[in-house]
């Protein structure tokens, strides 16, 4: 394309070239023709009269000079032609490479922050030695803030460290802080980018994504602050208002920076592709998928089949992974996502006998382009979903509905 852009300015001049050409010759060619004309007119011995000799040397001058003058015109128009049009596309080329150079730092920025949110890693410091990652490492971080917000909690750290640490208040509190903050901007540069190929819009939707995944966590963020706010007013038995309330109002107003940074109200994620309904057992605990083009993989609910009274407990250490890879037509691997989803962040949340669990939408896998090669290299996609943490007693299944546009692959039909 830009050579092509190249070439117009030069074929412009070109032309123009070729106009001048045609003029200059064929006013030499008129000068030539008045010059026979009148050396047979008037004879080959060029005696003619003096008085018309003048006139007829002035009228050639006065031709010549004419076309001439529109020779150079003609030029000089075409050369600026050519500058201006060569100007325009060099502004053209500069103003596509400051656009190319922005998207890839955005991509790097991108990248950085669904690293950070999806590998994410919280361990309890009370308790059971466990320890989360991604989305329920999220989930628990702020269920520890919650407790930490606890008037007796402030006491008691109050008594052990004699002051408070408003920057580090909570576990991570400045990284979150800064994640959000960064989340929050990029969303916002995301919706400025106005890029229609595959790849980049496919990125935008998924940074839109990400802060949806992360406005689940607002309620929880929204409590946290309600109770220290409830510490402020009705204060910390025993101990005057002093020695905690402008340290504590630093934390409730980084509260209200990362619950600003966030949607009011995290929807519920839709999908615009068919349902496809999959089960694991004791016989199965993979099932493969393919698709032709960028997957999109959706667990909306969750079923579990058992007679057992203790099904929750079981149930609460399984985890589903969903592996994508892409070939070219090669038939090389030129992409490879490994994406994890674990039940322990459904069953906090059950609260009915029933074992029926709904993601809301935010269990949602997508394919990876590979930045290393173009979008239409990325040709044939395999799906490889996992379901390990769970031992199937006899009978029992869990029944996943997907909405998604890839279809069984060939020896699971």
């Amino acid at each position: 394309m830009n050579e092509m852009k190249q070439a117009i300015p030069t074929r412009k001049l070109n032309w123009a070239l070729l106009g001048a050409f045609s003029i200059a010759v064929f006013g030499m060619l008129f000068m030539l023709y008045i010059a026979i004309n009148t050396s047979v007119r008037y004879g080959l011995s060029w005696s003619f009269d003096p008085e018309e000799n003048g006139h007829i040397g002035t009228f050639i001058a006065s031709v010549a000079g004419t076309l001439f003058a529109l020779t150079n015109a003609i030029l000089l128009y075409a050369a600026f032609s050519a500058q201006q049009a060569a100007n325009k596309q060099n502004a053209e080329q500069h103003s596509e490479a400051v656009q190319e150079r922005r998207f890839e730092r955005f991509v790097v920025r991108v990248n950085e922050i669904e690293l950070a949110i999806k590998g994410f890693r919280f361990k309890q410091l009370t308790g059971p030695d466990h320890s989360f990652e991604g989305l329920s490492a999220w989930n628990e971080l702020f269920i520890a803030w919650y407790l930490a917000s606890a008037p007796w909690e402030i006491r008691k750290g109050l008594d052990l460290n004699g002051r408070i640490e408003p920057d580090s208040f909570f576990s991570e509190q400045g990284f979150v802080l800064d994640l959000l903050v960064q989340l929050n901007e990029i969303t916002t540069e995301s919706r400025r980018l106005m890029t229609m190929d595959l790849d980049r819009t496919y990125l935008i939707n998924k940074v839109e994504r990400l802060q949806n995944q992360m406005a689940r966590f607002r309620p929880k963020l929204v409590d946290v602050r309600a109770l220290l706010q409830g510490v402020i007013s009705d204060g910390v038995e025993g101990l005057p208002k002093s020695e905690y309330s402008s340290e504590i109002l630093y934390v409730i107003d980084q509260l209200g920076t990362m619950i600003n940074a966030l949607p009011t109200v995290p929807y519920r994620q839709r999908s615009e592709h068919g349902a496809l309904k999959i089960s694991f057992s004791a016989q199965r605990a993979r099932l493969d998928l393919e698709a032709d083009d960028v997957p999109s993989v959706q667990i909306d609910t969750i079923r579990f089949t058992s007679s057992d009274p203790n099904w929750i407990v079981r149930i609460n250490d399984t985890r589903f992974f969903v592996q994508m890879t892409c070939q070219d037509d090669s038939g090389r691997e030129i992409s490879m996502q490994r994406q994890p989803f674990d039940m322990a962040v459904l069953v906090n949340k059950h609260s009915t006998k029933e074992p029926l669990f709904d993601t809301k939408g935010w269990w949602r896998s997508e394919g990876h382009f590979n930045s290393n090669f173009r979008a239409d290299q990325h040709v044939h996609w395999t799906i490889v979903i996992d379901c390990v943490g769970l031992t199937f007693q006899e009978g029992e299944s869990l029944e996943l509905l997907l909405l998604t546009n890839a279809s069984l692959a060939a020896h699971e039909s």
